[in-house]
């Protein structure tokens, strides 16, 4: 098996620059990145993570483009 590579809520947080509260809420809310429960513990998978962001890439216009 090869290794499994999974942050913590402590981890993703940090690189998100987010609290774990943050990361809980959007779970909750299912804002966030799928996450896998290992056993009591949240953990997300890197590929999860890059793949949620770059669904949720916004793309700003002006207000005169977007009329």
């Amino acid at each position: 098996m090869n290794d499994i590579a999974l942050f913590t809520q402590d981890e993703l947080a940090a690189k998100l620059k987010v609290s774990r509260g943050i990361l809980r809420q959007w779970r909750r809310k299912q804002r966030g990145p799928p996450f896998v429960r290992v056993g009591r513990n949240i953990m997300y998978r890197p590929s999860d993570v890059a793949d949620w962001l770059r669904q949720n890439v916004v793309v700003m216009t002006t207000e005169k483009e977007a009329a």
